[in-house]
């Protein structure tokens, strides 16, 4: 990770480094459009997939990072190409249709839609951005999400 900023360019202008530096477990940004979250949501991403170890030292070498959007498609289409361009330097394969992004240190981050949210189950994951929650069922993060990152006190990004 120690290279990370080195490898990766991107600028964050005030309100987002607001968001960025906010030591709160759970992160949920309001804001209009423009504001760069989306921009801001591939930059944590791609960081949160090169840690190896999060802060209090828990391995997550066989965790996943996940962005959610309301349906798969919508993911695709707001995540897929940027992220891709914004991490290429750290990427080592990517799985267009299933929207998975593997970088160089084995890490993966998965592109899912809430609309599926039996295709959500059953994965470790590390850290979370879900994107236009106000249409996703509650249900996606109270059952589903959140307690797959109780275990390692992981920080989503709401």
């Amino acid at each position: 990770m120690s290279d990370v900023g080195q490898t990766l360019d991107f600028n964050l202008h005030t309100r987002q480094f607001e968001v960025f530096n906010d030591p709160a477990r759970f992160k949920v940004v309001a804001a209009g459009r423009r504001f760069g979250k989306s921009y801001l949501a591939r930059i944590m991403l791609l960081i949160e997939a090169m840690k190896e170890k999060n802060e209090e030292g828990y391995d997550l070498k066989n965790r996943a990072v996940y962005y959610i959007a309301p349906t798969f498609e919508q993911a695709k289409r707001i995540m897929w190409g940027e992220l891709k361009e914004m991490g290429r330097p750290v990427i080592e394969s990517t799985l267009e249709n299933q929207g998975i992004i593997k970088l160089v240190n084995g890490r993966e981050i998965h592109l899912k839609g809430a609309d599926r949210p039996d295709t959500l189950r059953g994965v470790g994951l590390s850290y979370v951005v879900m994107d236009e929650y106000a249409f996703m069922k509650p249900e996606v993060w109270e059952y589903i999400v959140r307690p797959t990152l109780a275990d390692c006190r992981v920080v989503p990004f709401l």
